[in-house]
């Protein structure tokens, strides 16, 4: 993870059944930026903006390979 985002709405409770959606927003050379929501019910408890790099083992960005890119492009939301 190389950046994150979150804004609370509202508190969880322990034993609150909760369900996290994640979408996939945006696609970079070395990245995904990804939409996460925690809801209970019908209710946001909670977004995030994650961004999710890809890294070689020395630490640096690495380009995602083409075939993963192509698949990730597939899973693009567009917020509607």
């Amino acid at each position: 993870v190389s950046d994150l985002a979150i804004k609370y709405h509202r508190p969880a409770k322990l034993d609150d059944a909760l369900v996290v959606v994640s979408r996939l927003t945006r696609l970079r050379a070395a990245a995904v930026v990804i939409h996460q929501r925690v809801m209970r019910d019908t209710q946001t408890l909670a977004e995030a903006e994650v961004t999710a790099a890809l890294v070689a083992p020395d630490g640096r960005p690495k380009r995602q390979p083409a075939d993963w890119a192509a698949a990730y492009e597939k899973l693009i939301w567009n917020g509607d």
